[in-house]
């Protein structure tokens, strides 16, 4: 079940990244025109293209949450890890204590500790994405303005729209580092507790 639960959290980072991707493709090599397709004419491959295309969406879902995670561990993590085990800690001595964590901890806190990592998953690499978004939609709103009729519609349509992934990065930012916050509390607290129970059942054997 948590095996599936992540393939469908990498497919679905990945599915956001290809909006991104195809924009920036299209602003590229198209002038920003998404060329249109007619879709009848595919539809004898159409069982091969959602093939291709899931493909696609689950190994770029894979790039993006490493590239996530490269970016939170040189900017965040650490941080994170600090304040939750209120000192610098090594990766190894971390390493120890969640392995320390999965042998002893009871089924309902493994539960909650792969919830916070789907969040942060979901979250830190909903930051590269709609912060992807809004730089390429800000690529073309600049370069391509004759495509939004501003005569008709205004200068402040474009830039309207733009806000919307400009606010799903930053709260997708700020919920990351919260989780991030949460989940190691987390791991410190029952690795405390788990300590505390190992030397307990040591001092009552003696």
């Amino acid at each position: 079940m948590a095996t599936t639960a992540f393939l469908i959290e990498i497919l679905v980072i990945g599915f956001f990244g290809t909006l991104w991707m195809i924009l920036l493709i299209a602003f590229v090599l198209a002038g920003g025109d998404i060329p249109r397709v007619d879709l009848a004419t595919l539809e004898d491959w159409s069982g091969l293209f959602l093939f291709a295309y899931m493909a696609i969406c689950y190994q770029l879902g894979w790039i993006i949450n490493w590239i996530s995670w490269e970016v939170f561990n040189r900017t965040s993590i650490q941080k994170a890890r600090e304040k939750a085990f209120g000192k610098p800690i090594e990766e190894r001595a971390y390493e120890r204590r969640l392995l320390a964590v999965h042998q002893v901890a009871s089924e309902a806190i493994i539960s909650r500790i792969r919830s916070d990592l789907s969040v942060i998953r979901l979250t830190r690499s909903g930051t590269i994405n709609f912060g992807s978004l809004f730089l390429v939609s800000t690529l073309v709103v600049v370069f391509r303005t004759d495509a939004w009729n501003l005569a008709e519609r205004g200068w402040w349509v474009p830039w309207a729209l733009l806000t919307v992934p400009f606010l799903g990065a930053l709260i997708c930012w700020r919920q990351a580092l919260k989780r991030y916050d949460k989940y190691y509390q987390r791991i410190a607290i029952t690795h405390a507790l788990t300590e505390g129970l190992g030397k307990d059942a040591s001092g009552s054997g003696c």
